[in-house]
Formats: C-alpha cells, sequence, structure tokens
C-alpha cells in the first residue's frame, strides 16, 4: 500500500472517530480543564450532588466534580470508544464508587435526580435538550453549557470571555 492511500484512510478514521457523534448531538471537542473547573465554580456545585455530564466523552467534568468538589457524577455516552475510555479514566482515577458512565443516547436516559446537568453540545441538540429539561428537570436544577446557548431558555448568568451560559430549571 502506498504512503498516500495509508494517509488518507488515518484522516478518515480520525474523521469518524472524532465526528461520527455529530449525528446525534456534537462531534468530540474536549472542554478545556480550566473551562470545566470554571464552569462548575460557576454553578457552585456541591459535596454529594448529583452532575450530569451529557456526551460525557473521556469524562472529565465528572472526574473533577467528584475529585475536587465532592459530587456524585453520571455520564452519557454513545461512542463506544470514548464510553470505554471514560471508564478507564474513571477507575483509573479511583472514583468508581462515585462516578457512573452509562452507554447510549442522552435522550432515552432519565436525568430527573440531576443537581447539575453539564453540556458542551451545539444549538439543534441543545434546543431539543431544553425540552427534555422541562419534562425532566426538578425545579432549580443547574444547568451549564460551554460554547452554545439553549435555545428557548433564558441563562441566569453568562460568562462571555469563556462563553460559558448558567441556567436553572
Amino acid at each position: 500500500m502506498d504512503v498516500f492511500l495509508i494517509l488518507i484512510l488515518l484522516f478518515l478514521m480520525f474523521f469518524v472517530l472524532k465526528y461520527w457523534t455529530q449525528i446525534f448531538g456534537a462531534g468530540y471537542d474536549p472542554t478545556p480543564k480550566r473551562i470545566v473547573r470554571k464552569m462548575l465554580k460557576l454553578v457552585k456545585l456541591k459535596r454529594g450532588e448529583v452532575l450530569y455530564d451529557l456526551g460525557c466523552g473521556d469524562a472529565r467534568f465528572l472526574i473533577l466534580g467528584a475529585k475536587e468538589f465532592g459530587a456524585l457524577g453520571v455520564g452519557i455516552e454513545i461512542s463506544l470508544l470514548r464510553y470505554v475510555w471514560a471508564k478507564i479514566n474513571v477507575k483509573l482515577n479511583k472514583l468508581s464508587d462515585k462516578v457512573k458512565i452509562k452507554y447510549g443516547n442522552f435522550f432515552k436516559f432519565s436525568i430527573s435526580d440531576a443537581d447539575v446537568v453539564a453540556i458542551f453540545l451545539f444549538g439543534p441538540t441543545n434546543r431539543k435538550l431544553a425540552e427534555k429539561f422541562k419534562k425532566e428537570l426538578k425545579a432549580n436544577t443547574r444547568i451549564i453549557s460551554y460554547y452554545w446557548e439553549i435555545p428557548g431558555m433564558r441563562p441566569k448568568k453568562i460568562d462571555k470571555k469563556n462563553k460559558i451560559y448558567f441556567y436553572t430549571r
């Protein structure tokens, strides 16, 4: 096989692994850890609260939430590769008793026990999530979104510099 063909195949594999989940909500672009920390501080995450991360990727929100804030985490991931990666990450951080990772489409899971929901998804998905939030979340549940607003919901606070949107249900 010639080098050019191998490079094309590698590029296609990378593209598919990174972006195929876009049809379900968003491609994979991890939130920088400094932004994750800012987001969790903005919602004033507390010890023992339940933090959901919809499209949890490598579980960085959940790991940081458990380690630094004492939260309990639930991540939902539709990509099998990222689901396995998140499970390994949680295990390596010795947080299996505090963080659970579920495999599948977050629209098919109940999130009604959430105190805080974290997302880094884009417009059309956020629009659908606004309805899910209205139906499932209890009053005063905090929702934090990186980069993208949630259409149909009014932010309580906006960090324009870091593109963080804070909502309450």
